[in-house]
């Protein structure tokens, strides 16, 4: 069976179909590997795909001995120089054009897979010129995938292409959705700092805010990431677009998914030196019964340390939320958590002194001795 189908695989490559990369590239997709290797090590089959190199696509060509590479790398890397030797390089780079920055990347890969040398030189007669003017038409991540291989290939021709895509094409293709990416990838990238900080600034602020609000996620946890990543690179734009975002976020009513985040947000507003309305505001928003709730659910560390932030910020706030909670209630709470003594010490730094004196009244003496015998050395750690 096995002979059988590959004399009629034989047959039809053999009349140099152009679509052979095709018979090829499906028998990789079906795992053929048996069928695949018969094919790819038939000297004549690998004559026949070599008289289509010339005149045929370049990524077929490409990827015709990427294939071949896997199981006789010795004849890919002869039948590659062959295609230098006939077409030559420059011909080469002109063939890469006609495709898109991701299918180049690709073809660059494997080329380096099969010979790094030849790929160094076909990188170093690319015309850098021609991809800068094609940028406005390729998805962002096909630009950052071609300049990561060239920077493989090549750090200084990639680093090159990087620096040299407009700041306006950056901005074309950049949304409230990718942002994130588009500025981890940068990071990675290397790209230079003080371009990162003008491609920050020149973000439109309501565009973001507007496709924000519209979008499908529109969590406080999506926004915490993007306004920390924003203050990470231009510390005046985040405080400009987490007053915009924040305040039209609040006016819907959404709540914070955890404790942890809710400290974290309060702390990225006071990095930002945002005016105390917005935080008073935002403290406002999550409300105080739900904040009772997440207190009886959340780890005590987590829930006394958003409430020694809240403290810093808003006194009143973070003591109304303690004083919705009787002081019966939060010893009962503290009892069945078993915290230590260093917890229970923190409550006095967010509470009024008569709330801290009827809490303390609520514990046994047998409750203490078992809250000290569990802290420890005494609970000064």
């Amino acid at each position: 069976m096995l002979n059988s189908t590959v004399e009629i695989f034989s047959a039809y490559l053999e009349i140099e179909p152009p679509n052979y990369m095709e018979v090829y590239a499906s028998l990789a997709r079906q795992k053929q590997k048996r069928i695949l290797q018969r094919l790819l090590e038939k000297p004549s089959l690998q004559e026949c795909a070599a008289r289509q190199f010339e005149e045929g696509v370049i990524t077929d060509t490409i990827n015709y001995l990427s294939c071949l590479e896997r199981f006789d790398a010795k004849r890919a890397r002869e039948l590659l120089n062959r295609v230098i030797e006939d077409i030559g390089i420059r011909s080469i780079d002109a063939k890469m054009l006609e495709h898109s920055f991701q299918e180049i990347a690709l073809l660059l890969q494997n080329m380096r897979q099969i010979d790094a040398e030849v790929a160094t030189q076909v990188v170093g007669m690319m015309d850098l010129q021609q991809y800068i003017t094609r940028v406005e038409e390729q998805h962002i991540q096909s630009i950052f995938q071609l300049v990561q291989m060239l920077k493989e290939i090549s750090p200084m021709l990639g680093h090159t292409l990087l620096i040299s895509i407009p700041r306006e094409a950056l901005l074309m293709h950049t949304t409230v959705s990718n942002l994130l990416s588009v500025l981890r990838q940068l990071h990675e990238l290397e790209y230079p700092p003080t371009l990162l900080k003008q491609f920050v600034e020149a973000l439109d602020i309501d565009e973001l805010v507007t496709q924000y609000e519209y979008g499908q996620r529109t969590n406080l946890a999506h926004l915490y990431q993007i306004v920390k990543a924003l203050k990470d690179n231009c510390p005046l734009y985040a405080n400009s677009f987490w007053r915009s975002s924040l305040w039209n976020f609040c006016s819907r009513g959404q709540r914070a998914s955890n404790m942890n985040l809710v400290r974290q947000l309060i702390e990225v507003m006071r990095e930002l030196e945002l005016p105390l309305v917005y935080i008073e505001h935002f403290i406002a928003m999550i409300g105080i019964e739900w904040s009772c709730r997440k207190l009886k659910k959340r780890i005590f560390s987590t829930s006394i340390g958003c409430y020694l932030c809240a403290t810093r910020v808003s006194p009143a706030m973070a003591s109304a939320v303690l004083d919705a909670l009787s002081p019966g209630e939060l010893a009962t709470l503290c009892l069945a958590k078993e915290v230590s003594i260093s917890a229970i010490e923190q409550f006095n730094k967010v509470s009024s002194k008569p709330f801290w004196q009827q809490f303390l009244g609520q514990f046994t003496p047998q409750d203490m001795a078992a809250i000290f015998k569990r802290s420890p050395l005494g609970g000064n750690r």
